[in-house]
């Protein structure tokens, strides 16, 4: 079951309650937030409709649409179920994956999803203009 089944059923955003009650958890929204690891800049999105025919192809098309003053460093998408890495527009663009198993559901779409998670080394520059001078992604899979 999707997290906000419970939201759209309901009016209940499971993310609000949890956080109430985790004084180290802070509630960022649904959909999309901005928030700062040192310098570096991370946009998460919860994306919205399909896989696309190529993986990359919905994080292109949304770092497009980003103007040049507004681009985060990194930019993590989930919902896709997808693991992928790619450079693009100076953004580092990641593709989450996911932590649910292949349901009914995505077994009749033809999807097997990306079980698994990154860790991402972050290098800052030494100068205020430089937020991110180097990245290494490194996705550990659970099979």
């Amino acid at each position: 079951m999707h997290c906000l089944s419970f939201y759209n059923d309901n009016g209940v955003d499971i993310g609000e309650l949890i956080a109430e009650k985790r004084p180290d958890m802070k509630y960022i929204g649904q959909y999309d937030a901005t928030i700062f690891l040192g310098k570096a800049k991370i946009q998460l999105v919860h994306g919205d409709g399909g896989t696309a025919y190529a993986l990359s192809y919905k994080g292109q098309k949304f770092a497009e649409q980003i103007a040049s003053g507004k681009k985060p460093d990194i930019l993590i998408f989930g919902h896709y179920h997808t693991s992928f890495y790619f450079w693009y527009r100076n953004i580092h663009i990641l593709n989450a994956g996911c932590f649910q198993g292949q349901t009914l559901y995505l077994a009749r779409k033809g999807l097997n999803p990306a079980i698994g998670g990154w860790i991402c080394t972050i290098k800052e520059g030494s100068l205020k203009k430089d937020r991110v001078v180097a990245f290494q992604p490194c996705w550990i899979p659970f099979f």
